[in-house]
């Protein structure tokens, strides 16, 4: 009866949690198509799941190339059947797809700490509730226009970038509640059907975020060999690192086929004349810092006050304490130094491939939350620690989610490309769409759009609105909203 209870009161939370997710992102937030990668991605299918060297531009993206066409097709099918319009209609199925990774990403969270750490149904919830805000609560601020740690900006950078990242660390997430490959060798034939499938999307999605799961591999990997060394048993890596190892070998090919493919030849030569590569690195470390000013320095207190406490007790405690309902003694240094070593290879990662790539990729939160998700879980952890192991902690839970949710919200801009942004270029599109959509009725084959005054054509953007002009073109007729590809030109 009590187990019953805690489903009913889990699944009525994590409904919670999508409703507003849903408002979020289809409402205040929404996946409206603005550049010409939004409009070109959501009708380019990939043509097989498989990866090949030297084929393709993004040869290792299959992820995000299967997934955001596939969602773009069922929020338009849907949205036609209720008359919504064509934009709207796919910006409720981008959205859809953003919210139910979200969505999993916490729930596999809360199913994690909940197994490690023997927590209640309301400690788990709270933590949960925690971790999610922590996500918005880390960037805000009232002097500058905000982002938070799984922000995308254009749906094609949520699919691209946010996505994989979601499923890099849900996947590390359920891998954690095993201790084994034998533990994962005793699910059911279909759950493991599926767990390969999401560790193969997890590795080829795309190599800023795919760094999570082969660092989480690596690390699992290592604790397998020392305890082989210890036991002087060689049948234990065999046995226990068959997952970790299959890993490794897919990331390193996936590197293998990015570096071989179209867009890594493009970048060769693209860095300024006579800078060297150490230099880039050297650059790329500097934009990092710009984006750790951007802390709020609410949440950067909030985070000192749990972590010092949490160490401070572990120091007088001697290391390890017990959780009495699971009888296991938690390693509570170990656990503070296995993420802080997947932050130092994360980091270390994204700054040597920020040197090939580009510098200021690493200001994007998109690609800085790969990192910066430990320290969210250092957080976390100094938490559990607390909630463990002083019985009316909870008491406070209300109080504390109450003033983390005044912390997030304010009078001043929320987010950057927030409701306003998006408003906006919403119903830009949706007259450029009529005007498209109204000539190819009238049998006109061209079609000129006008840009408004506030969104100006300048010298610099015309190779941007060509493409934008190219993709709108082709990806309305693949759709069926015009019966021919029309040309359209700014």
């Amino acid at each position: 009866m009590k187990n019953k209870r805690e489903n009913i009161t889990r699944i009525a939370y994590f409904a919670f949690i999508f409703i507003i997710l849903m408002v979020f992102y289809s409402i205040y937030y929404p996946m409206v198509l603005c550049s010409p990668d939004d409009w070109r991605y959501i009708n380019y299918w990939r043509d097989n799941a498989l990866v090949y060297i030297g084929r393709g531009w993004n040869p290792a993206r299959v992820l995000p190339e299967m997934l955001m066409p596939l969602m773009a097709n069922i929020g338009f099918s849907f949205g036609r059947l209720y008359g919504m319009s064509f934009l709207k209609s796919v910006s409720i199925g981008l959205s859809l797809g953003v919210v139910i990774f979200i969505c999993l990403y916490i729930y596999f969270f809360s199913r994690m700490i909940r197994r490690r750490f023997a927590l209640d149904i309301f400690q788990e919830l709270f933590i949960a509730t925690v971790f999610l805000l922590i996500h918005f609560w880390m960037f805000r601020s009232n002097t500058f226009r905000n982002t938070f740690l799984i922000y995308g900006g254009d749906p094609n950078t949520y699919y691209y970038y946010v996505i994989p990242f979601l499923l890099n660390c849900t996947v590390c997430f359920i891998w954690n509640t095993c201790d084994s490959s034998a533990d994962i060798g005793k699910w059911p034939e279909i759950v493991r059907g599926i767990w390969i499938i999401a560790i193969y999307l997890a590795v080829f999605s795309n190599m800023f975020n795919s760094i999570v799961i082969a660092v989480y591999a690596s690390l699992r990997l290592l604790i397998y060999i020392f305890q082989s060394l210890k036991q002087k048993s060689n049948c234990l890596i065999y046995k226990n690192a068959k997952y970790e190892c299959a890993v490794l070998m897919m990331w390193i090919y996936s590197l293998a086929a990015e570096l071989n493919g179209g867009r890594a030849h493009s970048l060769i030569g693209a860095g300024k004349k006579g800078e060297s590569y150490i230099s880039r690195v050297v650059q790329t470390f500097l934009c990092s810092m710009n984006l750790f000013k951007k802390f709020n320095k609410y949440f950067l207190l909030f985070s000192f006050l749990l972590v010092a406490y949490s160490v401070l007790a572990i120091i007088i405690h001697k290391g390890k304490t017990t959780d009495v309902k699971c009888g296991n003694a938690v390693n509570w240094p170990g656990i503070y130094i296995f993420v802080l070593v997947f932050l130092g290879l994360v980091y270390l990662y994204q700054l040597l491939l920020g040197g090939f790539v580009g510098s200021l990729y690493i200001e994007r939160t998109m690609v800085s939350n790969t990192y910066l998700i430990s320290i969210v879980l250092i957080d976390i952890f100094a938490l559990i620690y607390i909630v463990v192991n002083n019985k009316n902690i909870m008491v406070f839970a209300p109080i504390v989610t109450m003033i983390m949710v005044s912390m997030i919200g304010t009078s001043e801009p929320v987010f950057s490309g927030g409701y306003n942004d998006s408003q906006a270029y919403e119903k830009l599109y949706e007259n450029y769409l009529d005007a498209v959509i109204d000539a190819d009725n009238k049998g006109e084959a061209e079609v000129v759009l006008v840009a408004p005054d506030w969104n100006p054509i300048s010298e610099e953007s015309i190779d941007y609105y060509e493409l934008l002009a190219k993709y709108m073109s082709s990806t309305l007729y693949k759709y069926g909203m015009t019966g021919k590809l029309m040309k359209i030109s700014f």
